[in-house]
């Protein structure tokens, strides 16, 4: 985002490698996890299954992550 002639990030986009069983650890899943990067706050907004097209909706969320609510933890 551009405001006041500067330019400044809104978002981040980051590849989450999980290992979701204990059983085969070199097994993994890749998730994407949009966090939002305000003044006034940073946090997760968005996280992202491995689906087709996946890198594409994590841009789309975090064009519009500014404007999200965060998640909550579990």
């Amino acid at each position: 985002r551009t405001s006041g002639g500067k330019t400044a990030p809104l978002a981040l986009i980051l590849r989450y490698n999980v290992n979701e069983d204990p059983e085969q650890p070199e097994k993994t899943t890749a998730y994407l996890v949009v966090t939002k990067i305000t003044a006034k706050e940073i946090c997760v907004t968005d996280v992202v299954d491995p689906v087709p097209k996946a890198n594409e909706k994590a841009r789309v969320l975090a064009d519009n992550a500014a404007d999200t609510a965060c998640k909550s933890a579990p």
